[in-house]
């Protein structure tokens, strides 16, 4: 075989940053992990003697936050959210999840070439279901191709202090408070006999059963389904996205009358 050597073609590419912002859509979340924020990141870039050349694919994927106070950036994460008992506090992701956000701030775009214009989900948790970590200021950080290094939008195209512009400001907001008034836990008879109390005994040591209770004496051999709800305030029902047992856990404990049980 026969390898000719030639002289590499360097790819054209944008010299200078016109625009490079970062501003909040959804500013506020419960620290629950899994409410996210929404971040939205821009960039544009000047025309090169007439020609404009964007971001490129490797740059615009390098976009990241990296907080304002320190260093270190905010990680990306494929789940849908900060999982109970992750050491993480904050992360990022790429799409949206099913959880309701905050009220959104209206959002306009421009469809221009040399325009990215990126949007990024922002979880946080707390230690504890109690715990609320404080506020944090946050940049916006891509890493540039051919060695121009990274770029901050608080630093370029010029230094830039200003809130929704240089840096955001991403609020946590207190896990509300749940009342245990609130939550139902009711057993449905589908197999075995007993339901409402229907054929229990009546006789002396049966006392009555309190309106719509299950029989669980004399029916032993019985399928119950427990159906779980919430009403927020008291009186909103509300569906449950998901149900995750922590960990091995007895789900019932009885105790009977009789001697050898």
């Amino acid at each position: 075989s026969i390898v000719q050597l030639t002289n590499a073609v360097t790819e054209p590419t944008w010299r200078y940053i016109s625009t490079f912002n970062i501003s909040k859509v959804v500013g506020r979340a419960y620290a629950n992990g899994m409410q996210q924020m929404q971040v939205r990141i821009e960039v544009v870039t000047e025309p090169v003697d007439g020609t404009t050349y964007p971001l490129s694919g490797d740059e615009e994927a390098s976009l990241r936050l990296v907080s304002k106070a320190t260093p270190s950036h905010m990680p990306f994460i494929e789940e849908e959210g900060i999982e109970y008992g992750s050491p993480l506090r904050w992360a990022c992701r790429l799409e949206p999840n099913r959880f309701h956000q905050q009220e959104k701030e209206p959002v306009s775009r421009d469809d221009l070439f040399n325009h990215v214009d990126k949007s990024l989900y922002v979880h946080v948790r707390g230690q504890g279901p109690t715990d609320t970590p404080g506020s944090e200021r946050y940049v916006a950080m891509f890493v540039a191709d051919n060695d121009k290094g990274d770029f901050r939008s608080d630093l370029y195209p010029s230094p830039n202090e200003t809130e929704d512009e240089g840096h955001v400001t991403l609020t946590p907001m207190p896990i509300p408070t749940k009342i245990a008034d609130h939550y139902s836990f009711k057993d449905v008879r589908v197999a075995g006999g007993g339901a409402g109390g229907v054929g229990r005994p009546t006789g002396p040591g049966w006392d009555p059963l309190p309106p719509g209770d299950n029989d669980f004496d004399y029916f032993l051999r019985t399928t119950d389904y427990w159906r779980v709800g919430y009403q927020r305030e008291g009186r909103i029902p509300l569906l449950f996205t998901r149900c995750i047992f922590e960990g091995p856990r007895s789900l019932v404990q009885w105790e009977s009358t009789y001697g050898n049980e």
